[in-house]
């Protein structure tokens, strides 16, 4: 059997995409195109040496690789060389599916980019593929789409995350992990207030913490954390392998932003049977996660919940949670839907 062909675009080379690709490639033939070759903050430690932008290819070279897809699997649409493939797939009548998380801006009905999207966009491709089901919610009620277009597509896939107990059952101090990049939306104004209220009640030298990520907001939020204790620990950027390694060590993940499109970091934490608690804008967790049974979610508005949460926590309580964790996750983020979404969009 012929092995069909993806034509695949994102933003940029980044560590969550290459798990994406990894996973295509294992059934599909994929040729990976990206808007630009890096991230300000979104360092890579893949090598991106020899990823090719749309923009260093010629009209003839893009016509020529749409026309050998069956599909053309477009991320980062909203990128002027994004645009114009799909536009070319509309002319070359190839089929043609864009992916979106949950948007952060959304678009206001009647505005210029509204309409763009709802007339112009929605029009020509053949599928929205959705990374979780309160997006495709968003876009059927935002833009009265039909369901039928719209295929919940997960932006997560966990083959390359092993799941990891600890050992160490007998310690008194639990470890949190933290890995976000330092920007307003990703809530370290709601860890330093909790944590303010945990240190004033007693409660904070009951945890050692970890804090990965850089930022624009990197140096103030490590001055105000220091001033609080200076036991907590700020790593910076973090490759891969180093990710992974303190992933396994620790017992909680915390995950606070304030709103999140969709949030890698907590599924990779559950996968690992760790107790993750996110904020109810961290959308892939606030979708699969029952409060107290495989994890615990909290208002973001509300920062003593994340107090309250961890005040209730021992050694004892987090066991089954980490089980159920890794079951749930591996319930509905699982391989073979991703496959099995894409067949679909090639066979309808």
């Amino acid at each position: 059997m012929k092995t069909k062909t993806i034509l695949f675009t994102s933003v940029h080379p980044a560590s969550y995409i290459d798990r994406w690709i990894t996973e295509l490639k294992s059934n599909f033939k994929i040729i990976t195109l990206y808007s630009r070759k890096r991230d300000m903050y979104k360092k890579y430690d893949g090598n991106n040496s020899n990823c090719i932008c749309i923009n260093e290819l010629s009209l003839l070279e893009l016509i020529r690789l749409i026309l050998r897809s069956e599909l053309v699997f477009v991320g980062g649409w909203a990128f002027s060389g994004c645009l114009r493939i799909i536009f070319l797939t509309k002319i070359l009548n190839r089929p043609c599916s864009v992916f979106s998380d949950y948007p952060i801006l959304k678009s206001k009905k009647k505005g210029l980019k509204y309409l763009f999207k709802k007339l112009v966009i929605f029009n020509i491709v053949d599928f929205i593929y959705c990374a979780t089901y309160s997006t495709s919610d968003y876009f059927a009620n935002t833009y009265n789409l039909s369901k039928s277009k719209l295929k919940v597509l997960p932006y997560y896939c966990n083959s390359n995350i092993s799941s990891f107990e600890s050992e160490d059952i007998n310690k008194s101090i639990l470890n949190i992990f933290i890995a976000n990049n330092f920007i307003q939306r990703k809530g370290y104004d709601i860890l330093l207030k909790s944590f303010q209220e945990l240190e004033l009640g007693g409660y904070l030298n009951r945890y050692s913490v970890t804090i990965a990520g850089q930022g624009e907001l990197f140096d103030y939020y490590l001055n105000k954390f220091n001033e609080l204790s200076p036991k907590i620990k700020f790593i910076g950027w973090i490759d891969n392998e180093q990710y992974n390694n303190y992933m396994s060590a620790c017992d909680i993940f915390i995950h606070a932003s304030h709103f999140e499109p969709f949030g890698i970091p907590p599924l990779d934490a559950m996968k690992k049977k760790k107790v993750v608690i996110a904020s109810t804008g961290v959308k892939s967790a606030e979708e699969i996660i029952i409060h107290g049974k495989d994890g615990f979610l909290f208002n973001p508005n509300y920062p003593s919940e994340l107090t309250s949460i961890l005040k209730s926590l021992s050694i004892d309580s987090i066991q089954d949670i980490g089980i159920n964790a890794e079951s749930t996750v591996t319930k509905f983020y699982n391989n073979n839907s991703i496959t099995s979404v894409i067949n679909s969009s090639i066979n309808d």
